[in-house]
């Protein structure tokens, strides 16, 4: 059996790699997915450590995992720590959606429910959720092959969505204070940051 462990990254935690790699060996885990943190409060906000600039790498080191009669080595995968020009996105990509609890399919986390949290440069950023059907009436294929579900999916694999962080106009721009964007398709991916690999999923 291969278990695999979730961890968020945050600013006021010392030594944090290292006693997850510790822990993971303990565990048996040959698999650590790190994330950064979604700050959803100020509070949260002054927990993040990436930005706009390129930081030092993170060192991590591998730990040996033994399953059954084999060794493995153990790995900690980690995120993105600052915004960059690479931007795809892994829910279109692994063709994954999101059921939530009441049946609706949403196409990925981000969009799965509405919420606030703190852009990349720290303005406030309401989310909507965006829904393409719902399997208590209709069935998963039948939502994965609507018109809108493959409109949307090939809007994401091309990503003709403008980077918001690095617009000369995001000071004044109302549209990205909403999951909107201004090159007309909405909800616009401008500034995803599961996107830009730094918030991460399992």
């Amino acid at each position: 059996m291969v278990i695999k462990q979730i961890s968020v990254l945050l600013k006021n935690v010392p030594g944090q790699l290292a006693d997850l790699s510790e822990l993971a060996s303990k565990l048996g885990a040959a698999r650590v997915l790190v994330t950064n943190v979604l700050p959803y409060t100020e509070e949260m906000r002054e927990e993040i450590l990436y930005g706009y600039e390129p930081r030092p790498p993170f060192s991590a080191a591998g730990w040996p995992v033994r399953t059954d009669a084999w060794v493995m080595w153990g790995t900690l995968e980690l995120p993105r720590m600052h915004w960059g020009a690479e931007r795809r996105c892994r829910f279109v990509q692994d063709r994954s959606m999101v059921v939530g609890w009441d049946g609706s399919i949403a196409p990925c986390y981000a969009l799965s429910h509405d919420y606030a949290y703190h852009a990349i440069d720290g303005g406030k950023k309401e989310v909507t959720q965006y829904v393409l059907g719902n399997v208590n009436q209709g069935t998963l294929a039948e939502i994965w092959m609507s018109e809108d579900y493959v409109r949307f999916r090939s809007e994401v694999r091309a990503f003709n969505f403008p980077s918001c962080p690095d617009c000369d106009l995001r000071e004044t721009c109302d549209l990205r204070e909403r999951n909107e964007g201004c090159w007309g398709w909405n909800p616009s991916c401008a500034d995803c940051l599961w996107a830009q690999d730094i918030v991460r999923c399992p």
